[in-house]
């Protein structure tokens, strides 16, 4: 993810990414659609390559993501 990306609000990088996640998740990232990622994150396709450079950029960012949030969780879980 490039640093445009972080300068949106966190809300619109949610979307951005739940969106692409699902995708990949549904499809599998060969037979992921960008198309299909920006129509229901109401992006341009130009944003998506602006804030990530390439499919596999932003497949590795969703990876990064979902880690981020196991790893919270467990954090949360274990203090409890």
């Amino acid at each position: 993810m490039k640093p445009a990306f972080k300068k949106l609000k966190p809300a619109k990088q949610n979307i951005i990414l739940l969106s692409a996640i699902e995708e990949f998740f549904n499809y599998g990232f060969k037979d992921a659609s960008t198309n299909r990622i920006v129509e229901k994150a109401e992006i341009s396709k130009g944003s998506l390559y602006y804030y990530f450079g390439n499919k596999s950029d932003l497949y590795n960012s969703c990876q990064s993501y979902t880690f981020d949030i196991f790893i919270d969780y467990v954090k949360n879980y274990t203090q409890t």
